[in-house]
């Protein structure tokens, strides 16, 4: 098996996730809010 590369965080990370208070429940509600104020989810126009 071949010896793999560490894993580097990144230098600019564009979103952080604190793990280590909320429940999976308001994480996920946290994602889903960046992901809508950032245009990258929303509703679509049919």
């Amino acid at each position: 098996m071949e010896e793999s590369d560490p894993y580097e965080l990144p230098e600019d990370a564009e979103g952080v996730i604190d793990t280590t208070g909320p429940s999976p429940e308001e994480t996920g509600q946290e994602v889903i809010l960046y992901l809508e104020k950032s245009g990258i989810l929303g509703a679509t126009n049919e």
